[in-house]
């Protein structure tokens, strides 16, 4: 998911709900027995982090910290969509920690792009050599789109079918990439 200047985000609050349910992935599966409902859920899980890997989306709700270089990688946040930005944090050239004050900048969260920017005469001010800004935000949809799900199901489809990352038979075959899995994503790539 990090782009240049960004760090991998730290989860401060964890999304309580998935992206698809248990119920909707055993109709996928065609399953309707419970004793895989525990590997199923972990797939179900895994799917979603690998979406939001490969694509830079928050599937669900969930409160994160960001990490970049400096204020200038505000412009494009790595991560969408962003519902909320709840803080901007620097080192000051002093060593202290600081959150700044709102009134600097502007907020722009605009479908799954987001940024911050510097308000108008308010310039970003400068930071500890070496440090990092940080960002707290709230980012995932209200309602995963249903492309999103779909491509989530063919994943866990594909795992629950495919237990091992190669198959042998008469041949043995690495497993392709789903081109319906990438096609599903296509307008959701962020880091694309």
């Amino acid at each position: 998911m990090s782009r240049l200047g960004w760090a991998e985000p730290d989860i401060i609050a964890p999304s309580d709900e998935e992206a698809v349910s248990l119920a909707a992935a055993k109709e996928q599966l065609t399953v309707d027995f419970d004793d895989d409902d525990s590997f199923i859920q972990r797939l179900i899980a895994t799917a979603s982090n690998h979406v939001e890997q490969v694509t830079g989306l928050i599937v669900t709700e969930k409160t994160l910290k960001l990490h970049c270089h400096g204020f200038e990688d505000l412009n494009r946040l790595p991560v969408g969509p962003v519902k909320e930005v709840v803080a901007v944090r620097y080192i000051a050239p002093t060593g202290d920690d600081v959150i700044l004050d709102p009134s600097h900048y502007e907020t722009r969260l605009e479908g799954l792009r987001a940024s911050i920017v510097a308000k108008a005469g308010r310039p970003w001010p400068a930071i500890q050599t070496g440090s990092r800004v940080a960002v707290d935000v709230v980012a995932g949809f209200d309602e995963v789109p249903a492309a999103v799900c779909q491509a989530m199901l063919l994943l866990i489809g594909t795992w629950y079918r495919n237990r091992e990352q190669v198959i042998t038979g008469t041949i043995t075959a690495e497993l392709p990439d789903s081109s319906g899995f990438w096609s599903l994503l296509s307008n959701y790539r962020l880091n694309a």
